[in-house]
């Protein structure tokens, strides 16, 4: 496994994905482990996610991984309509081991995010993540913030993201406490260095969740030409 598809794999499974893994047994007693990488997306998704099994694809060739439809209903009796797909490969056994505790929760480590790039962080916030702004009396936005809602139950985690975030990235993020867990997030600045960082690798379909900041710049860099995000370059 090459550094850039280790990169897109870990994107896809610290967010909306999950690792299902078992041990299994051939005719009784064959001892064998089987890990499968499923994904799953409302309908508004459906390209999204088809584009995550365009990226499965990519990585293991063969045979595309096929998005089907899903329904769960709740004890209301509401029944909400999905999509998803799974794909099962030896490589998600290690992915496993690294990425989940004993109890099968997903714990972001040092070692997870340093098998992480900019793609990565893109599939996380597409997944997971938005960006919220204010506005004047005139309807332009005067200021903005990024959230990734990454809900930590350690607050080590968070702190691994942050670190990694500014270290990696140049974000100066910073962790708060929601419903007693852990998000991730930043001011104006560190919004437009996120964007900068990931608007390359961004789908189509989820463009509308970095537009806040493409609005932002582009209403400072009318007023003031020499705006610049941290990064050194206008991502208008």
């Amino acid at each position: 496994m090459n550094r850039k598809h280790r990169a897109i794999l870990y994107g896809l499974a610290i967010g909306d994905g999950h690792i299902s893994y078992r041990t299994r047994y051939k005719d009784g007693k064959y001892r064998y482990e089987q890990a499968e990488l499923r994904i799953g997306h409302g309908p508004k998704q459906r390209d999204y996610l088809e584009y995550k099994a365009d990226l499965i694809l990519s990585i293991f060739g063969g045979k595309r991984p096929k998005v089907s439809q899903v329904s769960h209903t709740l004890k209301n009796g509401k029944t909400y309509l999905g999509y998803r797909f799974a794909k099962t490969d030896k490589y998600f056994r290690q992915m496993h081991r690294v990425l989940y505790r004993e109890n099968r929760t997903k714990s972001i480590t040092g070692q997870v995010l340093s098998y992480c790039d900019e793609v990565s962080l893109a599939l996380w916030y597409m997944d997971d993540g938005t960006i919220l702004s204010n506005k004047n009396k005139k309807g332009e936005i005067t200021s903005l913030g990024f959230r990734i809602c990454t809900q930590f139950s350690d607050e080590d985690e968070a702190k691994f993201v942050v670190e990694w975030l500014k270290e990696k990235f140049g974000i100066e993020a910073k962790y708060f406490k929601s419903k007693d867990k852990f998000d991730i997030g930043g001011a104006t600045q560190a919004t437009l260095t996120l964007v900068s960082v990931i608007k390359d690798h961004i789908h189509k379909s989820m463009l509308y969740k970095i537009q806040p900041a493409f609005d932002f710049v582009f209403r400072k860099s009318a007023k003031h030409p020499n705006f610049k995000p941290e990064t050194g370059e206008d991502i208008v």
